[in-house]
């Protein structure tokens, strides 16, 4: 099952079936759980005595998906005979996108594989260089391609997307290949294939435009006096690890985070007098490649000041007004003096 999709995506899903007793059993499979049904829930199979086969589904993502947030839905499939299988289904806004030509090509490229049986004795599985990628970036795949039958497979053809590598395996043989991998790919899906067999791997990647830092201050005072203690707390939550964060509060750095990652409440300890009417709080971050980024918020407070700390500019005129009136004084004073030497 694909996941880390994005809104209105489609996503194909492969269920194995088994019948583990000795006479033949019909099966119906159907979806009991997921967050939007595309075609009809419910598959009719006949198994014969031990034999296996696979059902394929088409599910759909959420039309509309905000900004920040991380969305979960449980999937279960169950049968007739009351057994299933449970799966979570994790999409967001910069997911990836999965169209339904996407979704049904996938179906059709897993039914080959089952059409030819020999398909069962050949292991193919990829990985990717790294667990998330921006949308700038590229990577390598790697994959194993093993033999575990009792019979050499010539000219296997393994590809993705347009490139291509020839290859045969003997009994029991094991080669790795590699692939340069891009976010703007247009499949993500590798192929081995000959006369004799055609076997598939998705890749999953993680495709994210930004680090999408959401801010949200939950907690601060509506009104405070000037020189009491106060506590402002927010919330953090980011789709992929951030670095060398600054935390600053109007214009003043408050605290710093050398890594940050996932979702945490913070707080930040202050006086009154460190606060205004209209307050701005910024982020300032980095992606794990040093790319800069800010986000911020913006709350208010009603701030109760002593008579003084209101007046502070009378205070300063009066200040200024008796250094001037000192400074005009003195100098009457030395005038008067030198005119009494003369």
């Amino acid at each position: 099952m694909k996941n880390d999709l994005g809104p209105k995506s489609y996503l194909p899903i492969k269920v194995n079936v088994k019948n583990l007793n000795s006479y033949y059993i019909p099966i119906n499979v159907y979806i009991n759980k997921a967050p939007v049904k595309v075609d009809d829930y419910a598959r009719e199979i006949l198994l014969e005595p031990n034999e296996e086969k696979s059902v394929f589904f088409i599910l759909k993502t959420p039309q509309s998906l905000e900004k920040g947030f991380i969305y979960t839905s449980e999937v279960s499939i169950i049968d007739n005979f009351n057994h299933d299988v449970n799966e979570v289904l994790r999409f967001f806004y910069d997911g990836s996108r999965f169209s339904l030509e996407d979704a049904q090509n996938l179906i059709e490229q897993f039914e080959k594989e089952e059409e030819k049986i020999y398909s069962k004795n050949v292991d193919l599985t990829c990985n990717l260089d790294k667990d998330y990628y921006y949308e700038y970036e590229s990577g390598k795949i790697t994959c194993i391609l093993i033999n575990k039958g009792n019979t050499n497979l010539n000219n296997v053809e393994l590809c993705y997307n347009d490139g291509c590598k020839i290859t045969s395996l003997n009994l029991v043989e094991e080669k790795t290949f590699e692939f340069d991998f891009n976010p703007n790919d247009k499949s993500f899906l590798v192929t081995a294939s000959n006369d004799d067999v055609n076997k598939i791997f998705l890749l999953n990647p993680t495709i994210l435009k930004t680090p999408n830092l959401t801010l949200n201050i939950l907690d601060y005072p509506n009104e405070i006096n000037y020189f009491d203690n106060t506590l402002i707390t927010f919330n953090l939550n980011v789709n992929s690890e951030i670095k060398n964060l600054e935390i600053i509060l109007n214009n003043k750095e408050i605290s710093t985070l050398e890594t940050f990652s996932n979702e945490k409440d913070l707080n930040i300890n202050l006086k009154g007098y460190d606060l205004k009417e209209v307050n701005t709080l910024i982020i300032k971050y980095e992606d794990k490649n040093g790319n800069l980024y800010s986000t911020d918020k913006t709350f208010n407070v009603k701030i109760d000041k002593p008579l003084y700390a209101k007046l502070w500019w009378l205070a300063l005129i009066i200040v200024l007004v008796l250094v001037y009136y000192f400074n005009k004084t003195s100098q009457n004073k030395r005038l008067l003096s030198r005119r009494y030497r003369s």
